[in-house]
């Protein structure tokens, strides 16, 4: 059993979000704990304070995270990992004491409490946390677009006004379709990289997930399944695509759904050049496990995404690894590039064959695309894995010189 104990006035040093990570407790009886939003010194926040903070807390020389935010409980610390909504968890007072008992599937935590008044602060915090509702932070207006699982909808935040997207998923769905869409909650939860999407708030009630993310205003690329873009447009994209496909294979995920409708765009960039950010992340899954200290392959053999999209090794239900984001990148390229699919085909038995056996379609003569174009998507769509560059590299190209 894991032990807290909490004071509302702590002789403590100011810290931030990032410091918390390495700041040790200088006490090495129980500890305390404290609130490190935006930087603040430690102090306590009464009631639903609790329901939006991220907080430290002590025990002896063992250092705790408990994090709050949207509905979501984070447990962390030595030996300790945990994740769950509010709903799959009890709080309680303690029997015998002024203490707080935590009980989630795993373990039992007792936060131990000064008195009776910071025992009622604790429930009064997990018991927001429980009632929290997208709609007392978001206000829902139209809908935009869909994920893999659900609709999208604008969105503007009630705190800051800011507009989002929200992405709604009914939790009446199969058993297939629910496990895919809690790996991609876990997945969202641990991404920061300018070239993803950003996930604001996670909510969950008994029947819907929301997750609220940031609202790129420029819509996504769905228009190269019908005209190119044109070669720089085509560079400045495939070069943010590729650092953010770099980003996920280095904490080893895979995407396998990359395509236009899941690439956004935004403003922010440079005349001409939106920001670029990767989303939908429904059929994500790991092809590595660092788990362990060491870096364990993981094969792939599930058929998921885009028919276009889909690599050789994957449509032959081959175990398959990352590359299989390399080949949607080449596909992805050909469309901004020529304003149609590498692989010619009228029905989908004829497009999965001349995928795996690599017939590729004849360009019209007369397109006007750089040699060094072509060169890079002739290295993203070869048919052995092995030989397609990963991202990193791929990033390294000539074509990208002047980028």
């Amino acid at each position: 059993m894991a032990n807290a104990t909490f004071a509302e006035n702590l002789e403590l040093p100011q810290i931030t979000d990032s410091d918390a990570q390495d700041w040790v407790a200088p006490r090495t009886d129980f500890g305390k704990v404290a609130s490190l939003r935006h930087g603040a010194m430690p102090c306590f926040i009464e009631g639903t304070g609790f329901s939006r903070e991220q907080v430290l807390c002590f025990a002896k020389k063992v250092k705790y995270n408990i994090v709050m935010a949207g509905n979501t409980i984070k447990l962390k610390g030595q030996n300790l990992d945990e994740e769950m909504t509010a709903l799959e968890c009890h709080v309680e007072k303690a029997k015998n004491s002024n203490n707080v008992m935590l009980e989630t599937l795993n373990r039992e935590i007792e936060l131990i409490c000064e008195d009776e008044s910071v025992q009622q602060s604790w429930l009064k915090a997990f018991e927001s946390v429980r009632a929290n509702d997208v709609s007392n932070y978001y206000q829902i207006e139209g809908v935009i677009g869909s994920g893999s699982f659900g609709s999208v909808y604008m969105g503007k935040s009630l705190e800051t006004g800011e507009n989002v997207a929200i992405k709604t998923i009914e939790k009446k769905q199969t058993t297939r379709a629910r496990v895919l869409c809690e790996r991609e909650l876990k997945t969202l939860r641990n991404l920061n990289h300018v070239n993803v999407v950003k996930t604001h708030d996670i909510f969950e009630t008994k029947t819907m997930i929301y997750i609220v993310m940031e609202l790129m205003t420029e819509g996504d690329l769905a228009d190269v399944y019908n005209r190119p873009i044109g070669e720089e447009a085509a560079k400045n994209i495939t070069a943010q695509v590729l650092r953010a496909v770099a980003y996920l294979h280095g904490k080893g995920l895979v995407h396998r759904d990359i395509k236009p409708q899941n690439v956004l765009l935004g403003a922010g960039g440079s005349p001409g050049k939106p920001v670029v950010k990767l989303a939908d992340f429904g059929l994500a899954s790991f092809f590595k496990n660092s788990s362990s200290g060491g870096e364990e392959a993981i094969r792939l053999h599930s058929r998921v995404g885009t028919a276009l999209f889909m690599s050789p090794e994957m449509l032959n239900v081959e175990a398959y690894d990352e590359k299989v984001d390399i080949w949607a990148c080449g596909v992805l390229l050909h469309f901004m590039l020529f304003g149609s699919s590498p692989f010619f085909a009228s029905s989908k038995s004829e497009l999965f064959k001349n995928i795996t056996q690599g017939t590729r379609e004849k360009l019209p003569r007369g397109t006007r695309v750089s040699k060094e174009a072509r060169d890079l998507v002739n290295q993203l769509l070869q048919l052995e894995p092995t030989m397609r560059p990963t991202a990193s590299e791929a990033r390294l190209h000539p074509w990208f010189a002047d980028t």
